[in-house]
């Protein structure tokens, strides 16, 4: 007779190199940092990702050098999705054009590249970068490169100062 566990189920389900896994991870993170609630299951339905303790909507988007299958260089990361349709009940998309839908952007970069220390859950492996809504806005992208992003923002921003940042850009 078999057993079932969550973790043999998650070590299979979700390995966290594989896209998908990874975006989680870094939401996770991201709600970690800013206080959103990680008493329920996120609502993958939702029209923003994790909401702050004090009501910012927050969109997060990740990407990395590392994927799930061999490679032979790094991938270059590119943060699509930008705009989206508003979501109603049940995840069913409401008429009207594609807009931005979080007062804050952050973007996640995996940086590590050695296969042997990969960890999605170590938010030290990772550069974060954040832009309110105006400023994408302004910008008219529905993607943006890692590239043209450390343009707009050079330095990355700690992981321990995600809160602030996110807080500093919904009200600018």
């Amino acid at each position: 007779m078999a057993t079932f566990s969550f973790d043999s189920f998650a070590a299979w389900a979700l390995p966290l190199r594989s896209n998908t896994t990874r975006g989680l991870a870094a939401e996770y993170l991201v709600a970690h940092a800013v206080g959103g609630d990680l008493s329920q299951p996120r609502d993958e339905w939702g029209n923003h990702d994790t909401v702050t303790a004090d009501g910012i909507t927050v969109e997060v988007k990740s990407g990395a050098y590392l994927q799930a299958w061999t490679q032979s260089a790094p991938s270059t990361i590119v943060y699509t999705g930008l705009r989206g349709k508003w979501l109603g009940e049940q995840g069913i998309y409401l008429d009207g054009p594609r807009e931005y839908r979080s007062q804050a952007y952050v973007f996640a970069a995996h940086t590590t590249t050695d296969p042997d220390r990969y960890d999605a859950l170590d938010p030290g492996q990772w550069e974060f970068r954040v832009l309110g809504r105006s400023r994408l806005v302004a910008l008219n992208q529905d993607s943006i490169s890692l590239t043209r992003l450390q343009q707009l923002h050079p330095e990355p921003i700690a992981y321990r100062d995600l809160s602030a940042a996110v807080r500093d850009v919904s009200f600018a």
